[in-house]
């Protein structure tokens, strides 16, 4: 993207609520409590965290999505497990919010339960959700228990896995291994999806092959595609 258009971006975001964009032809009518959520991500993403603080304290709910679009459910306990936030992160931790909570989305092929370790997942940072396990969330335990479809009823390793997370799957194998079931979604995914050549999650993929190889299972990880085939032209 060109660099004037992300520094225009960044700049409507800074001094414009971009809810106020986004929702103005869908929400005619915002709570209290809404509002005030969506003013906590403004302070997230603006990396304010006094503001941050002092709306948390006045009360508004970090685990409230800013809208029902699908898109834009994404909630401050959700964002502030992006990397480069961790002030954030451990701010509410630190307040008894209840992490496990999330909420589901439902585009059109997937299920996305959207808890902080679902979220850490998602963004693939390994801080965030080591700090997360170590709150309390079982780093095992099934990640999606509201999900309809039962191929999104998984454990973190899983999710990452399906969701080409390897980052985060080859952190998660490193601290607790894989069960039999895990291993069957390893192996499955790593026959069938290579990736491309030259990405930085080839590294993690090679490093799940090597741990599956060293505990005596078969496994033939697909090649990568070459990059040049999704190069864009300039």
């Amino acid at each position: 993207m060109n660099n004037v258009l992300v520094k225009a971006i960044f700049v409507i975001f800074l001094f414009i609520n971009p809810f106020d964009l986004l929702y103005a032809d869908h929400e005619k009518e915002v709570t209290p409590e809404v509002a005030k959520a969506r003013e906590l991500l403004i302070a997230l993403y603006q990396l304010d965290f006094d503001l941050f603080k002092q709306l948390i304290d006045s009360g508004a709910d970090p685990l409230l999505p800013p809208s029902d679009r699908y898109g834009f459910q994404y909630t401050s306990m959700c964002q502030s497990t992006q990397p480069d936030r961790e002030a954030f992160l451990d701010y509410l931790l630190s307040d008894n919010v209840d992490v496990n909570v999330g909420h589901i989305f439902r585009p059109k092929f997937a299920e996305f339960h959207g808890s902080a370790l679902a979220c850490a997942i998602h963004f693939e940072n390994t801080k965030a959700f080591d700090k997360i396990v170590a709150w309390g969330v079982g780093i095992n335990d099934l990640l999606n228990p509201q999900a309809e479809q039962e191929m999104f009823y998984r454990t973190p390793l899983e999710i990452a896995l399906i969701r080409r997370k390897f980052k985060i799957a080859a952190h998660i194998v490193s601290r607790i291994g894989a069960n039999d079931k895990q291993i069957k979604v390893l192996v499955s995914i790593l026959g069938r999806n290579g990736g491309i050549e030259g990405k930085p999650d080839q590294v993690y993929r090679r490093e799940l092959v090597q741990w599956l190889r060293s505990r005596g299972h078969e496994v033939n990880p697909k090649p990568p595609a070459p990059k040049e085939l999704y190069e864009i032209k300039k």
